[in-house]
């Protein structure tokens, strides 16, 4: 009995050696901001990093879909918004939920980032447009109304060369 005690205390205590983060609450996006885009960071207390930095780990999508590949000497294929990648930092054009995962044998670890307050931060993807703009920043009303300008435009100068050219 005493065996079998131990023996959980062990497994207990090499289970809780790998434990990681769970996740990154980040406030807004500000709190991301540096002065090459938003940077993200591992966390220093993952027991097993130091030992597995250069085993597999990578940062993605909050869909799956995978950012880049941060292990030290990796391919150098990355997204477009990657601005920069390091083992224990990215950087990114845009603000995003993201995850970070390490697979390092029996180190395991997988941090997801939630931005809190992404909505009311002046730095959230810009391809989060609210209903009322277009990707120019104009309400649908400007865009008619700068058409409808441009119409009445061309067809006044067109009709002018057309009266002046039949007299």
């Amino acid at each position: 009995m005493l065996l079998l005690g131990l023996f959980v205390i062990f497994l207990a205590k090499s289970v809780g050696s790998n434990n990681c983060p769970a996740n990154q609450e980040i406030s807004s996006c500000e709190s991301l901001r540096s002065s090459t885009g938003f940077t993200y960071t591992v966390p220093a207390n993952i027991p097993c990093f130091e030992n597995c930095k250069e085993q597999e780990q990578g940062w993605y999508f909050e869909n799956g879909t995978c950012i880049v590949d941060s292990t030290p000497y990796a391919s150098e294929k990355r997204l477009p918004c990657v601005q920069d990648v390091t083992p224990t930092n990215l950087t990114l054009h845009v603000c995003e939920n993201l995850q970070w995962q390490l697979d390092c044998g029996t180190c395991k670890c997988n941090i997801s980032y939630t931005v809190t307050d992404k909505k009311h931060s002046s730095a959230h993807d810009p391809k989060e447009q609210d209903d009322n703009h277009n990707y120019n920043g104009l309400p649908p009303w400007g865009i008619a109304l700068i058409v409808g300008g441009l119409l009445v435009l061309f067809s006044t100068i067109l009709f002018g060369y057309l009266r002046n050219s039949l007299r």
